[in-house]
């Protein structure tokens, strides 16, 4: 099984685990015995007509086209046509196959393209055909069938010949590709994600496509063995000029070097440009290359797939909830090591973790000290990767205003103001007179003592003013 991150697991039998000594997931059923056995025969077998080739000659590189008419009374899921080598009427040995094609196939034609490789003498000797009941019959050429014994469905045109074509073209490439500038954007890139190796390629016939040829890095040939060219599912942008690989699964894991591109260009012929340092590891003369500094600058590491936050993501927590926050993640628990919170450790009692493959709820006493807004839990990992989840915490914290801000001016706090002069004279004066605090007049708190200092101020200002009007008349008196 390969789940949507590409881990990779085999699910067995019990019982066939246990006699093999499996340590791994199984699974219990009935006894999983089946015999394959000849089926039916497709009652319904498709018929071709009207086969023809758009030319009997095609440079490599060029639009090919091949045209038919199949009908079936199950309906026709597909049609690819059937090629060999050489245009003579009986079956030599020579391979068979499906050659080179864009655009699919369809029921009423398919288009090819052909490389360098493809040079030579070619002919259409039939159509495999599936239909809708996934029945795949091979319809041939009648002449062709009868020489070579064949027998079942059959198609026939005026003259066998029609179907013979021969592709040319020279299998020197007069215009080699040109590489320069290989980069790569990661020397770390997990299963599941994509990898880009940037290059400037050129050619005077036009590029085709880019693929590139990966190996085990510091790799030596062996010219006593067969190497298998690694195939990758890849894309080459040209206009942006980068080459784009995925790496579904974690089979896909491991190291790797750029030993080379395979350059095609617009007229089929397909060019290895080697890496300079893979070229002269393995003492390759007279072959294109492209510069590289050091082997490591075209090496990276494909390695597991980056946990994600499955479950719980983006959720949001009401204060003084009867129920934390869940989140899931794709790691398992064994690799689990630590929680964070905004960057901060959470200790262990405020969350629980279970497996599945890694659940984690944040505890309501928990989630109740924190602010309100935004908040990032993050899951951290043996590899030391770390996963990121976010959640909002709405209202606010115990003794936190809205802002964010202590209320340290709150009705039934008992913080006593900082000493003064003048409260401690009003204090021996209180005690003096016999009276409490609690016996003063209780004053809006604004948390800002000014206003009582400009009242002071006024009410001096207007005492003295009023001894003068006072004292005046008696001074007036006196003169007189």
């Amino acid at each position: 099984m390969t789940d949507s991150l590409g881990w990779v697991t085999d699910v067995y039998d019990t019982t066939y685990a246990e006699e093999k000594g499996l340590d791994c997931p199984t699974f219990t059923t009935d006894p999983l015995e089946y015999e394959v056995t000849e089926g039916p025969e497709d009652q319904n077998p498709p018929t071709v007509s009207s086969v023809s080739l758009s030319s009997r000659e095609v440079a490599t590189g060029a639009d090919f086209h091949i045209s038919w008419t199949v009908s079936d009374a199950d309906g026709v899921r597909s049609v690819s046509p059937i090629l060999r080598q050489g245009w003579e009427n009986s079956d030599d040995g020579c391979s068979v196959s499906s050659a080179y094609y864009h655009g699919g196939s369809s029921i009423d034609g398919f288009d090819l393209t052909f490389d360098s490789n493809r040079i030579g003498r070619h002919r259409l000797i039939g159509l495999s055909v599936t239909d809708g009941l996934g029945f795949e019959t091979d319809v041939y050429e009648s002449s062709y069938a009868r020489a070579n014994g064949i027998s079942g469905a059959t198609f026939s045109v005026g003259d066998p010949s029609e179907l013979c074509f021969e592709v040319t073209g020279s299998a020197i490439d007069r215009n080699p590709p040109t590489v320069s500038n290989v980069s790569i954007s990661a020397k770390r890139v997990p299963v599941g994600g994509i990898l880009r190796i940037y290059c400037n390629v050129g050619d005077a016939d036009g590029v085709r496509s880019v693929s590139p040829i990966l190996g085990d890095p510091g790799y030596v040939e062996d010219p006593n063995s067969l190497k298998t060219r690694k195939t990758l599912s890849c894309s080459y942008d040209a206009a942006r000029g980068y080459i784009e690989i995925e790496f579904p699964t974690s089979l896909s894991m491991g190291s790797f070097e750029i030993q080379a591109l395979a350059v095609l260009d617009k007229t089929g012929h397909e060019t290895f440009v080697y890496s300079s340092a893979y070229a002269e590891r393995n003492g390759k003369t007279g072959v294109q290359t492209f510069d590289v500094d050091d082997a490591g600058d075209v090496t990276f590491d494909v390695t597991a797939p980056l946990y994600a936050a499955t479950k719980g993501d983006g959720q949001a927590y009401a204060k003084d909830g009867e129920a934390g926050l869940t989140f899931r993640f794709s790691g398992p628990l064994d690799e689990f090591t630590r929680l964070l919170v905004d960057g901060t450790e959470v200790s262990a009692e405020n969350y629980t973790a279970t497996r599945g493959s890694t659940i984690i709820e944040l505890r309501p006493s928990y989630l109740d000290t924190l602010a309100g807004g935004g908040h990032t839990v993050t899951a951290v990992w043996k590899d030391g990767t770390a996963t990121d989840a976010s959640f909002t915490v709405e209202g606010k914290a115990q003794g936190e205003q809205a802002g964010g801000k202590t209320d340290v001016d709150s009705p039934g706090d008992n913080k006593s103001d900082p000493a003064t002069p003048e409260k401690d004279a009003d204090e021996a004066a209180t005690k003096k007179s016999g009276r409490t605090t609690a016996d003063e007049p209780k004053l809006a708190a604004t948390g800002d003592s000014t206003w009582m200092a400009s009242i002071a101020l006024a009410m001096a200002a207007t005492a003295c003013f009023t001894a003068a009007r006072r004292l005046e008349p008696k001074q007036h008196r006196h003169e007189q």
